[in-house]
């Protein structure tokens, strides 16, 4: 029978949580893909101000399908200082590769969840930017779900900080025209920096399966911007992109709000995970018994 083990990982004072599927010992006639659940690992960077039992209907859909989790959580301080992000995506990165309890994992599967994606897109930058060190990171990586992204400009990045912080209307008011006064005087290492990330993340994608869940309304994702990028990389890249888009729906909310549509296109990306997975394997198999 399955169980659940939590533990704490740290890093530069932020406490990171794997939770870890505890198993039986393997059967000797264990399918493949069986195998290789339990050497997958899902880097699940969470949106700000995330409640614990929203996490967990993220973390069961997981355990559903026999993967562990590593939970990364959103700080606000990454996106109002870029700096931070910089420091922190360095040092995730080496924990990744060199913590045994995680450098043990063969592949990473990536769950960015509004302002978690901004945080993972800077770690790819920081990777691309130190590719000799930090290869062994991306290479890990074989799947993206970017959920509820807080992109498409400055101002749905700047709106989506103030929700997160806050739920109070009139705090929500506020804090967007406090942001506005300090990224105007700090504009070169704030804004600039913003508009690097987005510009990486449409013309670096990586060459693994992708999957985007978004929706027309929401006032921190340009529906439209991220569509018209999903079909350039279609056209131009030929990545792998699976979509699921709501006309009405919530910011970082959508499993709650539309759960049959959600567990749909997410089981249709684990399959094809898995699939991309095996398919590598073998590629890595054949190419070895060629030497």
């Amino acid at each position: 029978m399955e169980t659940i083990s939590v533990t704490s990982v740290n890093i530069g004072g932020l406490e990171l949580k794997l939770r870890k599927i505890v198993r039986p010992l393997p059967q000797s006639d264990e399918s493949s893909e069986t195998q290789n659940r339990s050497t997958t690992l899902v880097l699940f960077f969470g949106w700000l101000g995330a409640k614990p039992r929203a996490l967990d209907n993220y973390f069961n859909l997981y355990q559903e399908s026999g993967l562990d989790v590593l939970f990364i959580p959103g700080q606000a301080k990454l996106f109002v200082w870029p700096p931070s992000v910089d420091v922190f995506a360095k040092s995730l990165m080496e924990l990744l590769m060199r913590n045994t309890k995680i450098s043990s994992y063969d592949s990473f599967l990536v769950h960015g969840m509004s302002i978690g994606c901004y945080v993972f897109t800077c770690c790819l930058m920081k990777a691309y930017k130190h590719r000799q060190e930090f290869s062994p990171f991306v290479d890990k990586i074989k799947g993206v779900i970017m959920d509820s992204p807080t992109y498409g400009s400055f101002e749905r990045m700047r709106k989506g900080v103030a929700g997160g912080l806050a739920k109070n209307p009139i705090v929500q008011t506020v804090v967007p025209r406090l942001l506005s006064i300090y990224f105007f005087f700090a504009w070169n290492c704030t804004v600039e920096f913003f508009e690097k990330a987005m510009h990486f993340l449409e013309e670096q994608p990586l060459n693994v399966p992708y999957a985007f869940f978004f929706s027309q309304e929401d006032p921190m994702c340009d529906a439209n911007v991220i569509s018209g990028m999903i079909e350039n990389w279609r056209e131009k890249m030929s990545t792998t992109v699976i979509t699921r888009f709501w006309k009405k729906s919530v910011h970082a909310g959508h499993l709650r709000h539309h759960p049959g549509d959600y567990k749909e296109t997410f089981n249709q990306f684990i399959s094809l995970y898995f699939d991309k997975l095996h398919e590598h394997i073998m590629e890595q198999a054949a190419s070895k018994s060629k030497l």
